[in-house]
């Protein structure tokens, strides 16, 4: 046995001893790297993780935030309706209290037109009690020249005469039975059209059921001043411009 072989193998085997263990330091290292590593990871996961948490909880504040702006919308939206349909009810009342004052007036007026109309009335029989009493008195031939010139009339005046016959509006039956007092009276009650045409119409006597001469004169001023008979006024211009002729 040579006397270097235990020096040769102490040599490799310190020298394999040596390559162990730098290779241990070695691995040591890279496990103390990797573990620093996996720190930093878990480190930065850690901090992701909060922010991802902080991130949440502002979506869910700004997700509360607009559920609380839409109930607020909605109920702004109700408190909007209530209040046009408030708004539309007292519409409705003005309109409705208009229509009511209007009425009022219309009733007043209508009032006073037939205060007006029986005073008429009162006088008309007055004159008419008064010009019998003078027939009774034997005063026949004064009353007859009376009569005459009620039959008579000018062209203007026959020509009214037939527009009122043939209107549709004159009822010559319904005239005579709403008046005793016209029927009563032979002159008048053989032409009780003429008898509208020159007194009925201006004492507020109706030629029929679908004309209110009172009411036509009443709500027409310019007609009751131009002194015309008012159906005669309707059937010439009236009707045309849409007059009423009846009061609702």
């Amino acid at each position: 046995m040579n006397d270097k072989e235990p020096e040769v193998r102490g040599s490799k085997l310190k020298s394999l001893f040596l390559d162990k263990k730098k290779q241990l330091e070695n691995a040591f290292h890279f496990l103390a790297h990797h573990k620093a590593e996996q720190a930093e990871r878990f480190e930065e996961i850690a901090h992701l993780t909060q922010r991802l948490k902080e991130e949440e909880d502002k979506r869910q504040q700004g997700t509360r935030q607009i559920e609380a702006l839409q109930q607020k919308l909605e109920r702004s939206e109700r408190a909007q309706k209530e209040s046009d349909l408030a708004l539309q009810e007292l519409r409705g009342e003005v309109v409705n209290l208009q229509r009511l004052q209007r009425e009022l007036e219309i009733g007043l007026e209508t009032r006073t037109e037939e205060l007006v109309v029986l005073t008429r009335l009162l006088e008309a029989q007055r004159s008419v009690s008064a010009t019998s009493a003078s027939i009774v008195d034997g005063k026949r031939e004064s009353w007859a020249r009376g009569l005459a010139g009620f039959t008579t009339g000018n062209k203007t005046e026959r020509q009214q005469l037939k527009l009122i016959a043939k209107s549709g509006l004159f009822d010559a039956d319904w005239y005579l039975a709403q008046h005793p007092d016209i029927a009563a009276e032979r002159a008048f009650a053989k032409e009780p059209v003429r008898h509208y045409l020159k007194f009925g119409g201006f004492e507020g006597r109706n030629p029929g059921p679908d004309f209110d001469s009172a009411f036509y004169l009443r709500l027409y001023p310019d007609v009751r001043e131009s002194g015309m008979n008012p159906l005669v006024h309707y059937l010439k211009f009236g009707k045309d411009e849409g007059r009423e002729t009846v009061f609702d």
